[in-house]
């Protein structure tokens, strides 16, 4: 932004002492041209801005650069934010009129529409030059002369300033557009809806939006577009600001009185644009919004001292927005109109924001994601052991039954029971039988593929999925855990145990459910116990 701040300074161009700006006396009314000679003692001296609060429609200025009397090339009369205003310009020596509106369609100027552009020939230097003012916005027009090669230079920079940030702001917007669409989180659609109303405002307000879109005229000018989008866009910044900083979690009495200002503000945007009360609606509602942006500053200032990083996100790319806001009030309420390195640093401020946020958003998501996965994975996993839990194995079983008959291929599942733990837990105490039941599942672990799923089934019961194996596979799977318990499985803690395994083996047959599957490798694994414990039994093909 202070490179923004500079580049402004340059672009500038002109200087007030270049013009002799008068204006005629309010008392005279607004004569026609033909009658303004005769009222040579009605003139005042004006600075070099065109103000609505003199009562004057009238005004004439000449140049007094001596370069330009001298210089065969022509010159630019520039008037910078002129809006919505109708200027007619009288050149001389025929008194020539131009009728100029910056959002006319049909406008052509030297230059982009970032102000209003009058050609001056050299005849046209020397005497006076007279403009009358349509008021139809109170805000001063200021007025700039220089060498047309100076202005087009100066305004070719500031048009490629501008629309590089516009179009950041709008890639940006549409950017977080398809995150929020693929996350399927509002906060993004708020935070989409203001980037791009941002960018459609200063499109809007610099007028060159008219020349982009020629045919919006036909429903609506470029101001009223403008308009909308800054009024949409505000009420979608304050409703994302609400979310982003969790106002009614953090500060509840805060997010009352939040809630309260933004719904006035809500009431008081119809009348500020419709009413003949218009500029007292406005300025209410200016008032209203600088009092939000400065209660969620100083609220983000606060998380941001408690250490939290989104308040020292906020904190930097809102304010970033507040200040400008701020300076351009405060230049609106001296009557100055806006200078040219804040006419820069307005969509530069609202760029800069918008991406700080963005990648607080983006953060915050991001943590959020992290943490809806540990607490999904938490969910599928077993506490005691580490592995997979009965949710998981009821989530899985099926759709590996689906995929291997798919795929044509076979799938056992082993269903394991640790020999005789109720008398371990009887003898040495459920502390031991948990010992006993981690050091199974590590035991186990170590001897199966990384693909394939071991859960805990409950209590002292593992089941092991093994795709791609039939039965015989599937045996020598189970003889080779059941062989591993019985020999590492000889002490815990002290306690000399001899941990041992019965093992029931069923492959999937076509057709069958994963219920009947595990059924019957529950039904092996009974046998198994009852034939004398340690041992595999395989489960016939139909229970």
């Amino acid at each position: 932004m202070l490179a923004v701040l500079l580049a402004g300074i340059a672009l500038a161009g002109g200087r007030p002492s270049d013009l002799q700006v008068e204006a005629l006396a309010p008392v005279w009314g607004d004569p026609p041209l033909h009658r303004l000679p005769h009222f040579p003692q009605a003139w005042r001296s004006q600075p070099a801005h065109l103000r609505w609060d003199t009562g004057s429609h009238w005004w004439r200025l000449r140049l007094t650069d001596p370069r330009a009397a001298g210089d065969p090339d022509p010159w630019i009369l520039r008037l910078r934010e002129p809006y919505d205003n109708v200027v007619t310009v009288y050149l001389p020596p025929a008194d020539t009129a131009r009728v100029l509106s910056l959002y006319d369609p049909a406008l052509r100027q030297p230059g982009s529409r970032l102000g209003l552009a009058v050609p001056l020939q050299p005849a046209q230097r020397t005497g006076w030059i007279y403009l009358h003012i349509d008021w139809k916005r109170y805000q001063p027009i200021a007025l700039q002369a220089m060498p047309q090669a100076a202005y087009l230079a100066a305004d070719l920079d500031h048009i490629r300033l501008l629309y590089s940030l516009l179009s950041g702001m709008l890639a940006l917007a549409a950017l977080t557009a398809l995150f929020a669409f693929a996350m399927q989180r509002q906060i993004l659609v708020l935070f989409s809806l203001w980037v791009l109303c941002s960018a459609v405002y200063h499109l809007g307000m610099s007028g060159e939006i008219a020349s982009l879109l020629p045919g919006l005229s036909r429903w609506l000018t470029p101001l009223m577009l403008a308009t909308a989008a800054a009024h949409i866009g505000l009420l979608a910044a304050y409703l994302f600001v609400y979310r982003f900083l969790a106002l009614p979690r953090h500060f509840p009495r805060a997010a009352r009185i939040y809630r309260g200002l933004l719904r006035c503000g809500v009431l008081l945007i119809v009348p500020s644009m419709a009413s003949h009360l218009a500029p007292a609606f406005a300025a209410t509602l200016n008032v209203l919004l600088l009092a939000l942006s400065l209660m969620v500053l100083a609220l983000s200032a606060w998380r941001a001292r408690q250490g939290d990083p989104q308040g020292w996100f906020f904190l930097i790319g809102w304010g970033a927005v507040t200040l400008v806001q701020v300076l351009r009030a405060v230049f609106f309420l001296l009557h100055a109109g806006t200078p040219s390195w804040l006419a820069l640093l307005h969509p530069a401020a609202d760029a800069t924001g918008a991406l700080v946020l963005a990648v607080a958003v983006a953060r915050a998501a991001r943590y959020a994601e992290r943490e809806m996965r540990h607490t999904r994975a938490h969910a599928r996993t077993d506490p005691l052991t580490g592995l997979a839990n009965r949710a998981e194995l009821d989530a899985a079983l099926p759709a590996c039954l689906a995929s291997a008959t798919r795929e044509h291929q076979p799938i056992s599942v082993l269903f394991l029971d640790l020999d005789h733990f109720k008398s371990i837990n009887d003898r040495h105490g459920h502390a031991v039988g948990d010992l006993c039941l981690i050091e199974t599942a590590r035991i186990l672990r170590q001897h199966v593929r990384a693909h394939d799923l071991l859960a805990r089934y409950g209590g002292e019961e593992f089941v092991l999925i093994l795709t791609g194996a039939d039965a015989g596979t599937a045996f020598a799977v189970g003889e080779a855990l059941r062989t591993a318990v019985q020999r590492h499985g000889h002490t815990i803690q002290g306690h000399t145990l001899k941990l041992t395994v019965s093992v029931g083996i069923a492959t999937h047959v076509a057709g069958e459910s994963a219920d009947a599957l595990l059924q019957r490798a529950d039904m092996a694994l009974y046998q198994a116990k009852a034939e004398g414990r340690n041992r595999c039994v395989i489960a016939p093909l139909s229970s």
